[in-house]
């Protein structure tokens, strides 16, 4: 008879198998670009993905550092990953990017932050096998996925212009307005995808400098927090000094009353004498003290807020 542990071990790999059939079903009879990458050799279903929970929405941070375990995702050149880091993803989704993958990832946002389930996190695999193993462009991978282009574009490519040079086809159209818009046409598609690369480039940037000045920012935090932790600190042993020396000063004071007179004193006179003493000197000293110490947490907090501001 099993133990109890291999009954859990035989449930847990049933359930395992069990996703990784289904998800095999659902991309193999029902998303547009699986049959693309079917012959790729290595799994799309792979061990780690069916380790995922389905249940669980994960961030893009969490999808980035999945699709950099992929060694055939491993730009060699750069010596990188092709998915360098999570604003690779954020330009697939960017809504304002025409050729954005968002109907085909379908991602969901939660506030500001996009959610990841399991299948989203396979179709980005697929997306990311075709644009840097099979070297589509992210234009083509849209019309692939959605069956239609967001917008027409040339047909004439260099190969066609050099062809129809070469085999003398260029003389044979009679139609000057034809071929004046056909080159018009295709400078305007080349312009295009100068615009898209200056527009990815600029995206990068953005991104770039605001995961910078947040890391700045966090910094200049962590020093802030340093410093009036210091402050704070110096206080106490300010006042713990303070203390010593007033109660010295406290014990020659009770000497000063005189010999005749603390004689006559019970010891709970001097006591209180003395304790009396050092609570009217730490009242002074922790006024002055406090108010140069308050003047520096403030200056402190309005630097913290001010940092703050800025990342927003």
């Amino acid at each position: 008879m099993p133990e109890n542990g291999d009954l859990g071990t035989n449930l847990v790999n049933d359930t395992k198998l069990k996703l990784k059939e289904e998800l095999l079903d659902y991309f193999s009879n029902q998303d547009p670009l699986y049959s693309l990458i079917k012959g790729f050799e290595h799994e799309i279903v792979s061990d780690d993905i069916i380790e995922l929970d389905p249940q669980t929405r994960y961030s893009t941070n969490d999808v980035t550092a999945i699709l950099q375990k992929y060694t055939y995702l491993y730009d060699v050149e750069n010596e990188t990953s092709y998915i360098a880091d999570p604003s690779r993803l954020r330009w697939w989704l960017l809504e304002k990017q025409e050729d954005n993958l968002l109907a085909y990832l379908s991602v969901a946002k939660t506030g500001k932050n996009w959610t990841w389930d399991i299948h989203a996190i396979v179709r980005a695999k697929i997306v990311s096998i075709l644009r840097y193993i099979h070297g589509y462009t992210q234009k083509e991978i849209k019309v692939f996925a959605l069956g239609v282009s967001a917008k027409t574009t040339s047909r004439i490519t260099d190969t066609n212009i050099e062809s129809l040079i070469k085999t003398g086809e260029l003389n044979n159209i009679q139609n000057f307005d034809v071929l004046k818009d056909a080159l018009i046409q295709y400078m305007n598609f080349n312009q295009k995808r100068f615009e898209e690369l200056a527009q990815s480039i600029e995206y990068f940037a953005t991104e770039y400098r605001k995961d910078h000045e947040s890391t700045l920012s966090t910094i200049k935090n962590s020093e802030n927090e340093l410093k009036r932790r210091t402050l704070l600190t110096d206080l106490r042993l300010r006042k713990i000094h303070q203390k010593r020396l007033i109660a010295l000063e406290a014990e020659q004071a009770w000497i000063n009353r005189g010999r005749f007179k603390n004689m006559m004193a019970s010891k709970e006179a001097k006591r209180s004498f003395i304790e009396s003493y050092i609570e009217q000197g730490m009242k002074t000293f922790l006024e002055e003290e406090q108010i140069l110490t308050n003047d520096e947490l403030h200056n402190l907090n309005v630097e913290g807020n001010r940092n703050t501001s800025s990342d927003e």
